[in-house]
């Protein structure tokens, strides 16, 4: 009698088991199923932002070069110009710079 009972329990513990162990598959398959898909369009975003910065990136370059080469060109053409606004630029800068900096403070 005791071995019919320990042999029912056994086969009710395997058949649980099988069933827990089906189920566990079946969650995996679908989680697995998500994850790809989540993957997949984050993959997918990624290439998107990489393709819009190498774009930007490209932009800022040929516009940095084509400043530049203006300034190079007003250079070249007006130097005493040139000369005159870095000065101007630079005394402005040292007036910014210089003034008190506690100005407008009640201690």
């Amino acid at each position: 009698m005791n071995d019919d009972k320990m042999n029912a329990a056994r086969t009710a513990i395997e058949s649980t088991a099988s069933d827990v162990k089906d189920n566990l598959k079946k969650a995996g398959d679908t989680i697995g199923e998500k994850i790809d898909s989540v993957s997949a369009n984050t993959q997918s975003a990624l290439g998107s932002a990489c393709d819009t910065m190498q774009t930007l990136q490209n932009t800022i370059s040929s516009k940095t070069q084509d400043m530049a080469k203006c300034t190079d060109d007003f250079v070249q053409q007006q130097p005493w110009r040139a000369v005159a606004v870095s000065i101007l630029m630079g005394v402005g800068l040292g007036l910014y710079m210089s003034r008190d900096k506690n100005r407008g403070r009640d201690y």
